[in-house]
């Protein structure tokens, strides 16, 4: 069988599940998606009821049906797409590149992990933070507000032991270069300042004192744990903030376990969310509590493998059948 992973020429990990794949004895089709649509050439075809769906691998085009599956990697359109067309212009040739390529993946008949628009769905943390309660996992008290008021309170509430985030991971231009957003404490003196609210909201919860940090990588039925003790190191708020400072952070996560019931927990969460990947985020305070913060339906995982977790082969076995798949559903709370 094939397997199609969308990715980008400079994702390692493609490489890894290729080998893996290989080892199955089938064989991983990369679509690169820095280089679409000026290449590889992809067509979709709809004749009543019947879908069909190629891809050009070496001149020779090769049918996407239901016994192929789709591994939904990482989307970086837009480099290869001549710029000189125009703003406008060359702004819809991505926007219809990538909605092509959500199309050849969402009407895909067979396996495919995870369907782009099912991940847009389930990325909601609102979603996410009530199925979880649901199923068992402790979640942190959590507002989300535009309302400056609303957010003093909280901070008041907390008595001034509060952390601040986005609904999503993005970057900004800054004068030293492109910075992401990451988690912050709010201060005293910040409270002034939330008037900016009206411009962007914003997450608040309660500052966890962080004992350990757990990076749970879930593929099919397989949960794999790795873990990153903060005793060993100065990892602030947002330990991807201190691994700019210090790249050897990654390599402070170790393999680890959490207890079964965390982990049938944590099953039955994707079951409702209806993934069948998802790298999800635990924090244990000081007193051993867990909580969960939340699940990344598409999130990196390449420094997990360098802790010794088994995931590439547990997602060559997942892609190529040799494990179970969980159906995809509409999640609901």
């Amino acid at each position: 069988m094939d397997v199609l992973a969308v990715t980008h020429t400079q994702e390692p990990s493609a490489a890894w599940v290729a080998e893996a794949v290989k080892r199955r004895g089938h064989r991983l089709i990369r679509l690169d998606t820095d280089l679409f649509p000026n290449a590889p050439m992809v067509r979709r075809a709809q004749r009543g009821a019947e879908l069909s769906a190629a891809i050009q691998v070496d001149g020779v085009w090769v049918p996407l049906d239901a016994s192929a599956s789709i591994w939904w990697r990482r989307v970086n359109l837009s480099s290869k797409i001549d710029p000189s067309m125009g703003q406008d212009a060359h702004a819809a040739a991505v926007e219809e590149s990538r909605v092509t390529l959500r199309g050849l993946a969402s009407a895909h008949a067979g396996l495919v992990v995870d369907r782009p628009h099912h991940i847009r769905l389930v990325g909601d943390k609102a979603l996410q933070l009530g199925i979880a309660a649901q199923v068992g996992l402790d979640v942190l008290p959590t507002l989300v507000t535009n309302d400056p008021e609303s957010a003093r309170a909280f901070f008041h509430e907390h008595k001034g032991e509060v952390i601040t985030k986005m609904e999503h991971a993005f970057s900004l231009q800054m004068e030293a270069g492109t910075g992401a957003v990451h988690t912050s404490v709010v201060k005293e003196e910040d409270l002034d300042a939330l008037d900016g609210l009206t411009a962007c909201p914003m997450i608040f919860q309660p500052r966890v004192r962080t004992r350990r940090e757990y990076r749970i990588t879930i593929v099919g039925e397989r949960v794999m744990v790795g873990a990153l003790d903060y005793s060993a190191g100065d990892y602030g708020t947002d330990w991807r903030l201190a691994s700019l400072r210090d790249k050897g952070v990654v390599h402070a996560w170790k393999q680890a376990s959490l207890p079964e019931p965390v982990c049938q927990a944590m099953l039955r969460l994707m079951d409702r969310l209806g993934l069948n990947y998802g790298a999800a985020d635990i924090l244990e305070d000081e007193e051993g509590r867990l909580w969960f913060l939340e699940v990344n339906p598409a999130g990196e995982w390449a420094w997990m493998n360098h802790a010794g977790l088994p995931i590439v082969e547990s997602l060559a076995d997942l892609l190529t059948g040799a494990a179970p798949a969980r159906p995809c559903q509409v999640p609901h709370i």
